[in-house]
């Protein structure tokens, strides 16, 4: 009437543990901390072979399901995964630009030892901030490699100038295929500074 509970206990043990087993050695998830430098510093300037105006949607969705991506949002243009990356693509189904979150540490001194001095700096007032604690961005330019970097946010400091210095680190990356990228640059309505080095840089001619 009694069953061996020991042996009971045993098995499930067992089977519990090859459900962990099959678990940890499928790659089931996509996490922001998986997508190190997208390519920025390690390698050309395509995020793992996704290369805007060459990469098809299909293809760039494919490479990215291989590595357990999740699409979250889509629009008639944009696919979106897990907020940290996303894509958009042409009439003709090419992939025109990716845009990633790194999660490590890169900073604008190391991306200058990779590409040089930057083509522009533009200094972008968050005009959603509250008007007690102000917000304002800087990015980078890189005509050649049609890139745009997004730099760290500065907070409550009036007036908005955006100091730039080796350590500044970088948030957003963003590949450009070659027209998308001279079109959106052309359309920017915020004043696109020259390179003048580290130092102060401000929203104005």
């Amino acid at each position: 009437m009694f069953r061996n509970t020991s042996s009971i206990n045993r098995h499930i043990y067992w089977l519990l543990g090859i459900l962990l087993l099959v678990l940890t050695s499928c790659d089931y998830t996509f996490t922001g901390n998986r997508i190190g430098d997208g390519g920025l510093l390690s390698g050309k300037p395509c995020f793992w072979e996704i290369c805007p105006g060459v990469t098809t949607k299909d293809q760039a969705i494919e490479i990215l399901r291989e590595k357990g991506a999740i699409n979250d949002y889509q629009t008639n243009n944009l696919v979106s995964f897990e907020n940290v990356l996303s894509f958009e693509y042409d009439p003709n189904g090419i992939v025109s630009r990716v845009d990633f979150m790194p999660n490590t540490t890169i900073t604008v001194e190391s991306l200058i030892a990779k590409y040089g001095f930057p083509d522009g700096v533009v200094v972008i007032y968050d005009e959603s901030s509250r008007p007690d604690y102000n917000t304002f961005g800087a990015g980078l330019f890189y005509d050649n490699q049609h890139i745009y970097i997004e730099l760290v946010k500065m907070h409550n400091i009036w007036p908005p100038i955006y100091q730039l210095n080796p350590g500044t680190q970088i948030t957003n990356v963003t590949y450009f295929a070659e027209k998308y990228y001279k079109t959106w640059k052309a359309s920017s309505t915020h004043h696109i500074s020259k390179w003048n080095g580290y130092g102060a840089y401000e929203d104005s001619p």
